[in-house]
């Protein structure tokens, strides 16, 4: 799986997706592994961005294996789950970086 995969996995998941209970906030995410790589997910008045850049004003950094990353966007693990078991990582704004888990919910 490649850096481009996984960021337009990651993209396809959560663009569109309902925002009204996050509140403004970016959150890089370091991707480790195969197709490792940065990007960062920012929800600003109500849009949802992903862009593939360092984004350096972040509120918080996950680092996470690309599989892993790839199994919450399946759905196969919850975003906190991850968190718990150890295979996410935060950095920074802890509360601000699990109002992911909001973004990667089935709906």
């Amino acid at each position: 799986m490649t850096y481009a995969d996984v960021f337009n996995k990651v993209k396809d998941t959560v663009i569109g997706k309902d925002t009204s209970e996050i509140e403004d906030m970016a959150v890089q995410v370091e991707i480790t592994g195969e197709g490792e790589g940065i990007f960062y997910i920012q929800v600003q008045k109500g849009d949802v961005f992903v862009e593939p850049y360092d984004y350096k004003d972040n509120c918080a950094v996950i680092r996470i294996p690309s599989a892993e990353l790839c199994r919450i966007c399946n759905g196969e693990i919850d975003f906190m789950t991850a968190f718990t078991l150890g295979r996410l990582e935060i950095f920074g704004d802890g509360k601000k970086a699990s109002q992911l888990k909001k973004l990667f919910r089935k709906q």
